[in-house]
């Protein structure tokens, strides 16, 4: 098994993305046909497994949750504007 980290950034409209593998190990791409859709196991694919996603630690959430009490009591002490 080979760790892939695949970084995929979208700047507006669609766009689709595929990745084909084939198993073993190979000099070039022409040594093989046996290229499989990632992911697609119902249709002969190679099976993939994801890592942990990111999670918010509790410190990190407590500083969110300062800042924007702060700013809140900021604004409510400068009052409405005027024009």
């Amino acid at each position: 098994m080979y760790a892939l980290d695949l970084v995929f950034f979208q700047h507006g409209g669609e766009a689709t993305l595929e990745l084909f593998a084939a198993a073993g190990s190979f000099g070039s791409f022409n040594e093989t046909t046996a290229w499989r859709l990632v992911g697609d196991v119902a249709n002969g694919g190679l099976a993939t497994t994801s890592g942990p996603t990111a999670v918010p630690e509790p410190p990190a959430l407590a500083l969110l949750g300062l800042g924007a009490g702060v700013a809140g009591l900021v604004a409510r002490r400068r009052g409405p504007r005027r024009s």
